[in-house]
């Protein structure tokens, strides 16, 4: 009766051992999406001028990420000026250093100073192996329109 009794707890943890590897494996992610770069155009906006994000995306993981929304936000004296949230960009990102750039309307702003903030995933929908490289912040400053005339 002990010998069963040690063969169905050695069973039971066995099973338990494999149960907690298979579950470790599901949850981990072989996705990392990556926002390089923000590129504001033009370089020199003025309150008139549309004002256009361009951020670089790739998919650095082993894995193809699906469902992919950004989210944009731009602030000023640290407050929210304009939120953008769950933009859908693509319904799959390959994977292996896979990317694209994607232009982004951000409207025209009035003279000032402003922070614009881009993040991949927002909503952390996509489980990645690094959540870190999701965000860049780029300066933006908007200065009144040159209407100098030149003469010739």
């Amino acid at each position: 009766m002990r010998k069963e009794k040690t063969k169905v707890l050695g069973l039971c943890f066995f099973i338990g051992l494999i149960l907690l590897a298979g579950n470790a494996i599901a949850q981990t992610s072989r996705i990392d999406l990556v926002l390089e770069d923000i590129h504001i155009q033009p370089s020199r906006p003025h309150t008139k001028a549309n004002v256009t994000a361009v951020a670089s995306i790739r998919n650095d993981g082993s894995e193809t990420a699906n469902e992919l929304y950004i989210g944009v936000t731009v602030k000023k004296s640290d407050r929210v000026f304009r939120r953008i949230q769950d933009i859908p960009v693509l319904s799959r990102l390959p994977r292996s250093g896979s990317g694209f750039s994607l232009p982004i309307n951000l409207g025209k702003y009035d003279e000032g100073n402003y922070i614009v903030e881009i993040e991949v995933d927002p909503d952390d929908l996509i489980k990645e192996t690094d959540e870190s490289n999701n965000k860049v912040s780029k300066d933006l400053f908007v200065g009144k329109p040159d209407y100098r005339m030149e003469t010739y």
